[in-house]
């Protein structure tokens, strides 16, 4: 080999050598021990809201229905801590022509254990919540309607729904009495006529008599029809006549009970009724 070529050869190697011994040779960090950098999982709190506890991912939540005053709330968590469900709470349906739903009361369920230290397997906790629908016009929820946290828990001052719904928790008033209080903030009726809302009711329930679901009751209700003899009934006049006198004998009494026993239950909550278009006289 060529004795200048074995030079080069030879100053390469010193040279990458002392590169990679300089390299080693630098001081390590942490004493000496080389850790891998991990990212920090963030503390779960000791006490969450259900809606914070959903954004957070700290739980799993599965929400379906029951009847028009509570639904099923199953809640799973890893982690010992408090999830609080405050009065107010807003349930979003899957089905936009099911109702939403909002917490009657405030409520906890408690994970016991040491804060920081998580279960071997996650733990879940169930309760039948009592609860207001929030949309008079959709449908009530049925053990088939499915619902998930929509928002925050809080009750907000500046949201009348929530404020009500906060005061009427405890309240001795039975739970259609509240109901129908709800219904006057949460659909507007306090801001309409009289006459206008009695026209949107029987508006609805004109909706309802054409509609799938009135075709499904007699379905259920008279098992062994043919399809053309349901198709049959619902066409004739007979029962047109009969559902629309039983829907307004239904609506005139729902009308009465905003007059009197909503009316009572807002003024309660310090809701200015006096000058509310649907109470003028």
């Amino acid at each position: 080999m060529n004795r200048r070529l074995f030079g080069a050869l030879v100053l390469l190697c010193l040279m990458t050598s002392c590169s990679d011994s300089c390299r080693r040779s630098s001081p390590p960090q942490n004493g000496g021990i080389q850790t891998p950098v991990v990212p920090s999982k963030p503390a779960v709190p000791s006490t969450q809201t259900l809606a914070e506890a959903q954004q957070n991912e700290s739980v799993s939540i599965a929400v379906h229905g029951i009847d028009v005053q509570s639904m099923h709330v199953e809640v799973t968590s890893s982690h010992p801590g408090t999830i609080t469900i405050p009065v107010g709470t807003v349930f979003g349906s899957s089905s936009a022509g099911t109702q939403n739903m909002m917490a009657a009361e405030t409520v906890q369920l408690t994970f016991a254990g040491t804060l920081g230290i998580d279960y071997p397997s996650p733990q879940t906790q169930s309760l039948d919540l009592e609860v207001y629908c929030i949309n008079r016009m959709l449908e009530a929820p049925t053990d088939q309607s499915g619902f998930m946290v929509s928002g925050g828990g809080s009750v907000g001052e500046r949201d009348p729904v929530r404020r009500l719904a906060a005061c009427l928790e405890g309240k001795e008033s039975d739970h259609y009495a509240r109901q129908l209080a709800i219904w006057m903030t949460s659909d507007h009726f306090v801001d309409m006529t009289e006459d206008q809302v009695l026209g949107a009711l029987r508006d609805h329930a004109e909706e309802l008599l054409t509609s799938d679901k009135t075709a499904s009751d007699l379905r259920r209700m008279y098992p062994n029809l043919t399809e053309a003899q349901i198709q049959e009934i619902r066409n004739s006049p007979e029962f047109r006549k009969i559902v629309m006198q039983a829907a307004s004998d239904e609506i005139d009494k729902e009308i009465n009970l905003y007059k009197t026993k909503a009316r009572a239950l807002l003024e309660q909550c310090g809701f200015d009724v006096a000058n509310a278009k649907f109470f003028q006289n």
